[in-house]
């Protein structure tokens, strides 16, 4: 009969104990030195470094002078962070924190020490991210080649772009490092697009050792600054800009004269900017691109121009950052249910309808339809209720008569009225007596729209309320008309 017996703990306590006596019959020493002179030193044993560290392992094979002197000198590892890489050869067990991990995993990768180890010490640095880290662990892991390490420092860096700018981050990368940010910069990190312009003089200022000022460039260092940019630039979304920031751009004299000169023709252009898209496409000028807040949109895809609307109508862009898309018609189903089981209590919402005729019209609401009924209209107590929003609005980008995208405002007088709700209809606004849009019953089979009733549409149809010609603006009739596809945009950031 055979019996195992263990008692490593009792192992792991001695071979540790062998470091923190004098009696240890040790036959090798560690020197750590500073300046040439040491500053810590370590008696070990050559057989326990060598089967944990593959380092040590070669060192003693080769038989160099480390080898034959029986001592081996380091000047890159402090006395703490070599106890505690010693304390891990010899027991397997090691403490540590954000302040420290960085620089063991250092030494453990000089020494050649367990990959596990290693993992452990990488997923306890990606776990630890934060500001004032990110860019000297950016650093190590370039140096290490630990490309993983290193993307996940510039994802952090980009989740968290507008906290980087602020306190400098940003003007510690390199070109490529600040071209991958860029690129992929989301709708907005930034309050405006002239704060990315900002963020690049600033890092090409820093780059050039000049005094880091996105309101001043010498002219002395204007072409310098023109070379530096040259390619960040195309980053950057002048069509979002404003007259006046353009016009602060061109006096600074660091963009080639012929991309100025076809910014600057592209903000002259005001509402006939969607005309120009095709000539700037062929130029592959991103520059006249707007940033895409809704990502995953079918409806969008490719249509530049109604982007580029529906980004510049919002002055307040943070009307339009972190929009999720939480419905689909064609995949969830026109089912008014599936709508408000998706949609409802999500506050900041978009609605993007695309008919079969191709028209595109939707709604932007900053309450957003919910069945809490504290939300309604005051006396609206049964199964269906009117939702107050001031902010509630109207938008057509492709429509019947063929005239430009427009904005129409719920009216003043009316906002009591901006939604409707019922859990049989989808997503329906204005006065009961007349829809501005009404989606209602099983599979949306019932649409129509009479816009102006709860909606201002004066401007466009001279009409205070709605008629024949603005009933059939949006989907080319007034009523009976069939949706294509229909989506939704919700802010993640919604209480």
């Amino acid at each position: 009969m055979n019996k195992k017996f263990t008692n490593s703990a009792k192992v792991i306590t001695h071979l540790g104990s062998l470091l923190n006596t004098t009696e240890n019959y040790s036959d090798f020493r560690i020197i750590l030195s500073n300046d040439n002179k040491p500053t810590a030193t370590f008696n070990c044993h050559k057989a326990i470094l060598a089967c944990r560290s593959d380092y040590f392992a070669a060192l003693f094979r080769s038989k160099m002078k480390e080898y034959q002197e029986s001592s081996v000198e380091f000047t890159e590892i402090s006395s703490p962070i070599m106890q505690k890489i010693l304390s891990y050869i010899y027991t397997g067990s090691i403490e540590i924190n954000v302040e420290n991990a960085i620089e063991i995993l250092v030494s453990a990768k000089k020494l050649f020490l367990d990959d596990e180890l290693c993992d452990f010490l990488i997923n306890f640095v990606e776990e630890n991210l934060i500001m004032e880290n990110v860019i000297e662990i950016l650093d190590f892991s370039k140096h290490f080649q630990f490309d993983f390490l290193s993307q996940k420092c510039l994802s952090f860096i980009l989740e968290n772009f507008e906290e980087a700018y602020k306190q400098n981050v940003l003007f510690s990368l390199d070109e490529s490092e600040m071209q991958y940010l860029l690129s992929n910069l989301s709708f907005h990190k930034l309050n405006s697009e002239f704060e990315v312009f900002e963020v690049i003089l600033k890092w090409a200022q820093k780059q050039l050792n000049l005094k880091p000022d996105p309101t001043f460039v010498d002219p002395k260092s204007a072409k310098s600054i023109e070379d530096k940019i040259k390619n960040l630039i195309l980053q950057i979304r002048f069509c979002e800009m404003e007259k006046k920031e353009i016009e602060t751009i061109q006096k600074m004299n660091i963009i080639e004269k012929n991309m100025m000169e076809d910014i600057v023709d592209f903000e002259k252009s005001e509402n006939n900017q969607y005309k120009l898209y095709e000539k700037y496409k062929e130029k592959n000028y991103k520059i006249f691109i707007p940033r895409n807040p809704f990502k995953r949109s079918v409806i969008f895809q490719d249509k530049l121009n109604l982007l580029n609307f529906m980004v510049n109508s919002f002055k307040n862009k943070s009307v339009l950052k972190n929009l999720k898309l939480v419905y689909v018609g064609s995949q969830d189903g026109f089912e008014p249910q599936i709508f408000h089981e998706k949609c409802d209590g999500k506050g900041r919402t978009f609605v993007i309808i695309k008919t079969k005729e191709d028209y595109i019209f939707g709604i932007y609401t900053k309450v957003g339809w919910t069945a809490d009924k504290s939300k309604w209209r005051n006396g609206d107590k049964g199964d269906t209720g009117w939702i107050p929003d001031p902010d509630a609005l109207i938008f057509t980008l492709v429509n019947a008569d063929n005239q430009l995208p427009a904005i129409f405002h719920v009216k003043e007088d009316e906002y009591e009225n901006a939604l409707y709700y019922s859990i049989g209809d989808g997503p329906s606004i204005g006065k009961n007596n007349g829809f501005d849009i009404g989606i209602r019953g099983k599979n949306f089979y019932d649409c129509w729209s009479c816009l102006g009733n709860g909606y201002n549409a004066k401007e466009r149809f001279n009409s205070d309320s709605y008629n024949g010609m603005s009933q059939k603006h949006l989907a080319g009739k007034s009523s009976g008309w069939a949706i294509e596809e229909m989506e939704v945009f919700c802010g993640e950031d919604n209480k």
